[in-house]
C-alpha cells in the first residue's frame, strides 16, 4: 500500500528535535511517506507552546530525549498533566535500556507510545510506526 493511499498523508506531526539536521532527516523522511503536516519544534518547552497555540490537532509527536530547556522526559510528564491525545514516537540517541524505561513511565502516566527508535531515523521502522495511528483511526 502506498503511503498516500494509507491515511499517513493525513496525519500533522509534530517533531521535537534540537539537532537542525536530525530534524530536517526526519521531515524528509515524513516527505517520502506523504505526510505535509509537519512542525518542528527545537525542544520540550517550545513543543508545549506549539501545542496549546494551534487548533490543528497533533496525531504523533515524534521526541528526542536529550535537548536544552526542557528534555524529553519533563517534555512527556507535561504532555502527561495535559492529557494530551497525541500518540509518542521516541527517536533518541540514548541507549536502549534507557529508551524502554523512559516508554514504560511514559505508559505508567497514560501516554500513547507507539515505540522509540535509535538514531539515525530508519525510514520503514517510521512508516511503520506511523501505521499504527493510521490502522487505529
Amino acid at each position: 500500500m502506498a503511503a498516500g493511499d494509507s491515511g499517513m498523508k493525513d496525519l500533522n506531526i509534530l517533531i521535537v528535535e534540537d539537532n537542525p539536521f536530525t530534524a530536517i532527516d526526519i521531515s524528509k523522511i515524513l516527505d517520502t511517506l506523504g505526510i505535509t503536516r509537519k512542525t518542528i519544534a527545537s525542544d520540550g518547552r517550545e513543543a508545549l507552546q506549539l501545542l496549546e497555540q494551534t487548533d490543528d490537532p497533533c496525531d504523533v509527536i515524534i521526541l528526542d530525549l536529550r535537548m536544552p530547556r526542557m528534555g524529553g522526559v519533563e517534555f512527556l510528564h507535561r504532555l502527561a498533566d495535559k492529557e494530551h491525545p497525541a500518540s509518542v514516537m521516541l527517536l533518541s540517541g540514548a541507549d536502549e535500556d534507557t529508551r524502554i524505561a523512559v516508554e514504560s513511565l511514559a505508559r505508567q502516566n497514560n501516554i500513547r507510545m507507539l515505540g522509540s527508535l535509535p538514531k539515525p531515523p530508519d525510514p520503514q521502522h517510521i512508516s511503520n510506526l506511523l501505521m499504527q495511528v493510521v490502522d487505529a483511526r
